[in-house]
This record gives C-alpha cells, structure tokens and sequence, in this order.
C-alpha cells in the first residue's frame, strides 16, 4: 500500500454534492494486492454501513451531500437519531450550530456552504464520530487550516478521541506530538518509527517544518 502525497486545495467552494445513496468518504479501499486486515476480518469486504460503526473517518475536506445539516452528520442513516447527531455535534464544538440556525437540524445544505474551513472540519468530526467507532482514521485533516484554527480543530478532536484507536496521516509533523507512536513513511516505506521522544532525538529536523511534501508521518494514539 503506497503512501502517495496529497495536492492542497485551498479553494473554499464546496464541492458537487454526492447523492444520498452514494457515500461521501470510503474507509477501506480495496488494495491493489494484498489485503487489509482487523484481527480476522477483511476490511475491503465488509458493507458500508459496518464500516462505520467500526471507524469513523475525517478527510483533508469536508465533502457536504446532499439534504439538511442532520445529514451532514447521518448520512442518511435512518437508523441515527436527532439526539445522536447533537450530540456528535456538541462534542465536535458545535453545539450551539443548530440552534443559531432558523431551520436548526433541518437547515437545507446549501445555507451551509458559508462555513468556515474550520467549521467544515469540525462537522467532519461530528460525522465521524456520531456512531461512536471504537477507531478514528484522519486524513491530513489540518492541511488547509491556518495555525489557529488547527490548534482548536485537534483540541476538539483530543476530547472526541479519548478512549478510541486513533490512526493519523499528516504531513504536519508538530501537530503529532501528543500522538503515542510516530511513524515515518518514505516512497511507502517505513523508514523509521518510535514514539515522539524517540523521533525527535532520531529526526530532529524533521519536527521544525511545517510541511514535508515527500514524507507521510503517521500517528497511532489512544
């Protein structure tokens, strides 16, 4: 499985809306060879729906669908509540959203495309984690977030995480300092791994750039 590097997109206009029946962010590809494996089970085989209960996922950009602020966070699932997706909300730092909104839940999404690329992060962690996997995959998550904004986003997802497998790709190596293990991938290789101490005594210089645009770091916290 190769690490690729991702290209930025710093536009802030939102993308084509996906149809409710075609899903927004695929947590388990099926690799080109190979398989990827929970203890016994094939990840690429289970259903959709499974998956997301099992690992809740956040993309470099938040991808609106189509229908109302409730199913940004559900998805469509008629199987989550309006008390879950509040309560996702609230514990992603928008609670007060649906309130200040005149139609609250029911806000139709394209009242919604003036959100803050922030904002739009932080919904991405509402929909991740309104079913409560016991795993979170984030996926470059900060990249088009200002230092501010992604010094809120990760203390917002610090709480939301707390007593769940977290796995994180960044190209941002100062944002994974409170992480357990770092893991340093070069060209899809493991080229060195070690928690942060150790991978600051190791790679020192590696921990004072902003940005590496050839190296994927990895970040498995609990």
């Amino acid at each position: 499985h190769r690490a690729v590097p991702h290209q930025r997109n710093r536009s802030h206009q939102p993308p084509a809306l996906p149809s409710a029946a075609e899903p927004v962010s695929e947590p388990c590809h099926t690799p080109n060879s190979g398989t990827i494996r929970l203890g016994e089970i094939n990840l690429s085989r289970l259903p959709h729906a499974e998956k997301r209960r099992l690992f809740g996922v956040v993309q470099q950009q938040f991808q609106f669908t189509d229908g109302t602020l409730m199913d940004q966070i559900s998805m469509h699932d008629p199987h989550i509540s309006e008390a879950q997706v509040r309560q996702a909300l609230s514990r992603s730092g928008l609670g007060g959203l649906a309130d200040s909104l005149p139609q609250g839940l029911q806000t139709p999404v394209q009242q919604l495309t003036n959100l803050s690329a922030g904002q739009r992060q932080l919904l991405a962690i509402a929909r991740a984690i309104v079913l409560d996997p016991p795993i979170l995959f984030l996926d470059e998550i900060t990249a088009n977030l200002d230092s501010q904004t992604e010094t809120h986003c990760l203390s917002v997802l610090r709480a939301a995480g707390k007593g769940r497998l977290i796995l994180s790709v960044s190209h941002r190596p100062a944002s994974l300092l409170q992480s357990d293990r770092i893991i340093l991938l070069e060209d899809g290789r493991i080229v060195s791994q070690g928690d942060p101490q150790t991978m600051q005594k190791e790679a020192p210089a590696l921990f004072h750039h902003d940005s590496l645009s050839d190296s994927a770091f990895c970040r498995a916290s609990t």
